[in-house]
């Protein structure tokens, strides 16, 4: 990951709302019911209390609204986006709605949050995996190593789903939501703080094996997001393991589709079958 990709993980994390106010797009404050209507911002809320606050103060602010989100999440993997009201929110935690309303102004702001949590939980992994591959990789020739660090970022969406089952599979509802959950400008609001950074650590990726001719030259961007929709339908396609023979699981599915990609994408069957070999599980 390059500095220029750390530093937009930082920004994100800057500029998620964590406090009363308007989201990026004009997001009107939640009903307590989950509804569209306006709540009135109750009397306690604040954005982090009053000037002078002490350091413990804001550890116990974070630590709670943490604990908010941690319960929202479950509430989302239980019963969808469609479930999460602040009220509901509220009475899981034994708490009023104006208590959460101190932390997230609307169920936008909170869905916003559980965006930024599982996001980042997913960015944090796919950089471990491609740490760790470099250090596998060291010595390697340049194609060989491009193309074995693209095969470890493609796989990593789905041994997330594995490694973090409850993060991952808010992602994957993020994903896969029908409904317009946000405006469309806070959607791309949200999109460009926080999906972006890791697109473009992929794209990244795809330059460089360009670069060394391990690929063909191409728009790394359009490339991106076919690499994420292969990962993110064969994601799906594990649900169908427990019926399906061996040759058809995903496990066995996963390097055939992985292969065909960056074949389409210019590279040598020779070099795929090197970095296969070193970075197969």
């Amino acid at each position: 990951m390059s500095a220029t990709g750390n530093q937009k993980v930082n920004d994100v994390r800057k500029t998620i709302p964590q406090s009363p106010g308007r989201l990026s797009g004009g997001a009107s404050q939640q009903a307590p019911d989950g509804g569209n209507g306006h709540h009135p911002r109750p009397a306690e809320a604040s954005d982090s209390g009053p000037v002078g606050t002490t350091d413990k103060r804001r550890e116990r602010h974070d630590k709670k609204r943490q604990s908010y989100l941690d319960e929202a999440m479950g509430v989302v993997v239980e019963d969808g986006m469609e479930g999460l009201t602040i009220a509901r929110l509220a009475s899981r935690m034994n708490a009023s709605v104006g208590a959460i309303y101190r932390y997230f102004p609307s169920k936008e702001a909170l869905i916003v949050g559980l965006q930024e949590m599982a996001i980042a939980d997913f960015h944090t992994f796919l950089e471990t995996r491609l740490a760790a591959t470099d250090r596998l990789l060291e010595g390697v020739t340049s194609p060989v190593r491009a193309l074995g660090r693209l095969m470890v970022a493609f796989r990593a969406y789905i041994d997330h789903a594995r490694a973090s089952p409850r993060p991952h599979r808010l992602v994957d509802t993020f994903l896969s939501f029908p409904e317009a959950i946000l405006s469309d400008s806070e959607a791309r609001a949200v999109n460009d703080r926080l999906l972006t950074p890791i697109l473009d650590s992929f794209a990244a990726l795809l330059a460089e094996a360009s670069a060394v001719g391990a690929i063909e030259p191409a728009d790394d961007v359009q490339r991106t997001h076919v690499a994420w929709a292969f990962a993110h339908g064969l994601d799906h396609f594990h649900k169908r393991d427990r019926i399906s023979p061996e040759p058809l699981k995903l496990e066995a599915l996963l390097p055939i589709a992985r292969t065909a990609l960056l074949r389409g994408f210019g590279a040598r069957t020779e070099l795929l079958a090197q970095a296969e070999k070193l970075v197969a599980p």
